[in-house]
């Protein structure tokens, strides 16, 4: 029934199929896939982590994979500049503290929504705080944004998080 919704779909307009994080996708769905693959004339586009050397993936992901109609992408991670300009905009500020920028070299690997993540669990537990200008000339008198104690809480809160979810294949 779906892969006839599919095809139906795909001949009264242009198809495009997103699947995330397709590493999960069981058996049974990557077969249908190819079915779907067979029978219309859509895109698809699939994410996938890097399988591991001790999963690899099932002969019927295979089929896909290395199929000579699949082009494989691979990203790159983001520079340490581009990370602290991403975190820059998601704070709305045009400057980070020093402690932050290297939290974010340390801790994100270049992914850019481990970036946000750190970024969003940071201003959620209050460790860091976003000032007005005049705010920030009275900081200036005081220390910096980010204290070393604060650093430390904010290591300990992401070492507190699962180890799958710094490791980057």
């Amino acid at each position: 029934m779906i892969c006839y919704l599919f095809e139906k779909a795909a001949k009264e307009q242009h198809t495009m199929i997103i699947l995330d994080d397709a590493q999960w996708i069981d058996k049974d769905s990557w077969i249908m896939l190819h079915e779907i693959i067979k029978r219309c004339r859509a895109l698809i586009v699939c994410s996938t982590r890097p399988f591991p050397a001790a999963h690899p993936p099932m002969e019927e992901a295979k089929r896909i994979l290395n199929a000579p109609f699949t082009k494989e992408i691979h990203l790159s991670s983001l520079k340490p500049d581009d990370m602290v300009m991403l975190a820059c905009q998601l704070i709305k500020v045009t400057r980070l503290p020093i402690q932050l920028i290297n939290i974010l070299r340390t801790r994100s690997h270049g992914v850019p929504l481990y970036a946000e993540q750190l970024v969003s669990t940071m201003l959620q537990f209050k460790v860091l705080q976003v000032h007005t200008e005049k705010q920030r000339h009275d900081l200036n008198r005081t220390g910096p944004l980010v204290t070393d104690t604060i650093q430390e809480v904010c290591y300990l809160i992401l070492d507190t998080l699962q180890r799958h979810s710094f490791t980057i294949s």
